[in-house]
């Protein structure tokens, strides 16, 4: 298989970034819903595998998040739902995201 590089903002749309139809911002607490513009610190385990959203905030609160860990970035967006009528099951999604800012592994000591 030949490793296809294509832009962090499509690679990471419509990752899923909570259960359910609303979520809230990790910092103050307010109800998130689709259609919400929000702020996703996502992480990448290695160089090969795919980026996982771990915190999520509320446009206000997003700017306060800051990226310290090689293998990080920051990106905004709007929060979107993805339904599933056989399993009865939601969920939300990161649309349109867009990078504010990337750690990538590369900027990491003692990477080549």
């Amino acid at each position: 298989m030949i490793p296809t590089i294509a832009p962090l903002s499509q690679v990471i749309d419509g990752v899923r970034v909570a259960e359910g139809t609303t979520t809230t911002c990790d910092n103050c607490q307010q109800q998130l819903e689709e259609g919400h513009p929000v702020r996703s610190r996502i992480e990448q385990q290695s160089l090969v595998e795919e980026w996982t959203p771990c915190r999520l905030h509320c446009e206000r609160c997003g700017y306060q998040e800051s990226l310290n860990t090689p293998g990080t970035a920051l990106v905004a967006g709007r929060l979107g739902t993805v339904r599933d009528t056989q399993t009865q099951s939601s969920w939300l999604v990161l649309l349109e995201p867009e990078p504010i800012t990337v750690y990538p592994y590369w900027l990491s000591p003692g990477s080549k």
